[in-house]
């Protein structure tokens, strides 16, 4: 006797299909997310050049997190697409938050956080030391030293988060932070050891 196979339900694309449905899908997000945010002549949010830009570059920093450190830990069992909304809706409401952290919150202490003072340059330059650090633990390095000893997710990602603090942090502080904060010139900034 045969046994039938049982078709999986949803639609099954082919893939050229799919990726032109892909293209087309985060083509169309994103021009929705620009006219409705970004656009400086019809956005129904004034935000751009800022805090849309803040946003936009902490959204690319929680993708390296949640996808890159974290391999999906936690939201790979969830079934599509309601996985990806997850996904989307928690990077969203992390790039969101902790920048208004930094602004509102280390901004209150150090102007060069100061939101009324430029602070957007500030909470932003993180994420280009941060993308750069956090993404290759991730890729180039292949999550070393944490495989290594045997980890798995979630504690390879969270030790990818950390040891990329630590190396975000002083890279931070030693190439962007002293031409950002008040108490400096060009003059004092690292590259005055490299003329």
């Amino acid at each position: 006797m045969e046994t039938l196979e049982k078709k999986p339900f949803g639609l099954r694309l082919g893939p050229t299909m799919f990726s032109l449905m892909s293209l087309l899908i985060i083509a169309g997000g994103s021009y929705l997310i620009w006219a409705i945010f970004a656009d400086p002549s019809r956005a129904v949010w004034k935000t751009y050049p800022q805090p849309f830009g803040v946003v936009l570059s902490w959204s690319i920093l929680f993708v390296v997190f949640f996808g890159f450190l974290g391999q999906l830990w936690g939201l790979g069992q969830l079934p599509q697409p309601f996985g990806g909304v997850v996904w989307i809706l928690l990077t969203t409401v992390f790039a969101v938050v902790v920048p208004s952290v930094l602004l509102h919150g280390y901004g209150s202490m150090d102007p060069a956080f100061d939101i009324g003072k430029g602070g957007y340059t500030a909470t932003t330059m993180i994420v280009l030391i941060g993308f750069y650090t956090w993404g290759i633990l991730g890729t180039s390095m292949g999550h070393w030293p944490w495989v290594d000893l045997g980890l798995k997710q979630p504690w390879v990602g969270i030790g990818g988060l950390l040891l990329g603090f630590v190396l975000t942090f002083f890279g931070y502080i030693l190439l962007i932070y002293p031409s950002l904060a008040s108490w400096t010139s060009p003059d004092k900034t690292i590259r005055q050891f490299f003329r």
